[in-house]
């Protein structure tokens, strides 16, 4: 039975054998698309977009499905707006304020947008119909058509090596 499902943990490892000494072939992010087949044990054969191997079962969960973004006290939109993440690592929080870590999100990796309206922080949707916050300093808001184009001015930490554009001759 071949089944789509999303990776539900910040960093799965892909292994060439259901075993955790085979070889690792490569690693998934959070939220990365992931069709499965044959169940070996804790094991599930998992094909991504470029590479398959075997991921632990209990890091894979349903695919996000969003309804609607709260941009507002009493307003919801089902605008397409995604959180993706600017910064190295940053943690997923269990609540708006408290300091409970549910797990960690890696640069890149694109979140669809619950709420808005915090201050500090993003709420976020996770695979498996789960919810965290994420400070808004570590993620650039986009809508999903324009996930993927790399705004100029967007802050970016030292250690990554950052372009400007040409300028106009």
């Amino acid at each position: 039975m071949i089944t789509a499902y999303a990776v539900s943990v910040g960093i799965a490892d892909i292994l060439y054998a259901p075993d955790a000494t085979s070889e690792r072939v490569t690693q998934a992010l959070l939220n990365m698309p992931v069709t499965a087949g044959a169940i070996s044990g804790e094991w599930t054969h998992a094909t991504l977009s470029d590479y398959e191997g075997w991921i632990r079962t209990n890091e894979l969960a349903d695919p996000i499905v969003k309804g609607f973004c709260k941009i507002g006290e009493r307003c919801a939109t089902p605008l397409d707006l995604m959180a993706v993440i600017i910064v190295p690592h940053t943690p997923l929080y269990t609540d708006v304020a408290g300091m409970e870590i549910l797990d960690h999100a890696y640069f890149s990796i694109a979140l669809p947008l619950l709420d808005t309206t915090d201050t500090a922080r993003l709420q976020v949707a996770l695979p498996g119909e789960r919810m965290a916050w994420v400070a808004r300093d570590a993620a650039s808001i986009r809508r999903l058509a324009r996930l993927w184009k790399r705004p100029w001015n967007i802050f970016m930490p030292a250690d990554f090596i950052t372009m400007k554009p040409r300028q106009a001759s």
